[in-house]
């Protein structure tokens, strides 16, 4: 497949440019279908509503699981062809997988990473103290001895664990309370909990009833930003592989049309979560990201995770985390940036919003 660049061109033209060669697909191409892995609704209303890939030259279907782990088993049993979850759930997968994954056998690979947009001002992974706390900032001292609301094994244990390792502290240090995010919200808007970490997301009544932000999650480690994980069968098919090259590009563009159209991109969100329009507009705006290829510097953040969470028994084996990266289509999502005027799009989002 090749992009061919043209400049500031518009949602519609950007897909009309996304070429197929035609070695890469069969005359029928639609015969060709990519199962989409996703942990509730979070991936297709979005990509339905922005009409990126009904034209896509093969099938899409979702299969949809109630948590990253299901949905990561199923991308290592082969059973969906491309998901989308946490870094930190790949590295706890290939932490307890027996016999350890060889390049060999490693049966999923991350592809590209979806970052967050802007790390100062829209942040999603937070750790916020509550209006009754009295904690104001982020010191060992202020969170000595409060009570922590986190779940272990998501990714606001990782941003608890980033935390403690920041400030040199253990977990014995504060009073662990084991909460997942919509728990750790309600507690911590009443109170019943000093700190809980997490997606900013489940904080806004927390945060309008005197709730502060005291650290971001770039502020104490690399955090754990999701991506898109392909199954290692389907990287090794070339029809799979040309499909799934075609779908990164889609994706870049999906993400473009989620950060410049907030009214479709949140009228999605209500619709689906159920949500008023004050929290779409809340949720959308940290929910904005920068597709990034698998560089080095990627593969050093989830060398970094890994690390963190040995030290902490998070994890019981030190890995090699750069089995689970591959680089092939940084070209495609190189080139897609570019078409897509993605970079002085995303700034005109993020300083209207």
């Amino acid at each position: 497949m090749a992009l061919i660049r043209l400049p500031k061109l518009g949602l519609a033209a950007t897909i009309a440019v996304i070429v197929l060669g035609a070695q890469a697909f069969a005359e029928d191409s639609k015969t060709i279908t990519l199962v989409i892995g996703q942990n509730g609704q979070e991936l297709q209303p979005g990509w339905e509503a922005s009409g990126i890939w009904k034209d896509a030259p093969y099938k899409l279907e979702f299969a949809t699981f109630p948590n990253a782990v299901e949905n990561a088993t199923a991308l290592a049993a082969g059973n969906v062809d491309v998901s989308y979850f946490a870094q930190f759930t790949a590295i706890q997968a290939q932490a307890s997988s027996n016999p350890d994954w060889t390049k060999e056998t490693v049966p999923y690979k991350s592809i590209v990473v979806a970052a967050t947009a802007d790390t100062v001002n829209h942040e999603r992974f937070v750790t916020l103290a509550s209006g009754a706390s009295g904690i104001g900032e982020l010191t060992a001292d202020s969170v000595r001895g409060k009570r922590w609301a986190s779940s272990p094994g998501a990714t606001n244990f990782l941003l608890y664990l980033q935390t403690l390792k920041h400030l040199g502290l253990k977990p014995a240090d504060v009073v662990p309370v084991t909460l997942n995010n919509e728990a750790g919200a309600l507690a911590v808007l009443h109170g019943e909990v000093d700190l809980v970490s997490g997606p900013i997301d489940f904080y806004d009544q927390a945060l309008a009833d005197g709730g502060k932000v005291i650290s971001k999650s770039g502020e104490v480690g690399p955090g754990s930003p999701g991506g898109l994980l392909a199954n290692s069968q389907s990287l090794s098919d070339p029809a799979k592989d040309a499909a799934i090259r075609d779908l990164i590009a889609r994706y870049v563009a999906y993400q473009d049309w989620y950060n410049t159209h907030p009214a479709e991109a949140q009228d999605a969100l209500v619709k689906v979560r159920k949500l008023s329009p004050e929290s779409a507009k809340f949720i959308w705006a940290y929910t904005r990201v920068r597709p990034q290829p698998i560089t080095g510097e990627r593969i050093d953040e989830a060398r970094s995770i890994a690390s963190v969470v040995h030290e902490f028994g998070a994890i019981g084996k030190a890995i090699d985390a750069s089995l689970t990266y591959d680089a092939r289509y940084t070209d495609t999502i190189e080139e897609a940036l570019k078409t897509t005027n993605y970079d002085a799009n995303l700034q005109g989002s993020l300083t209207g919003n």
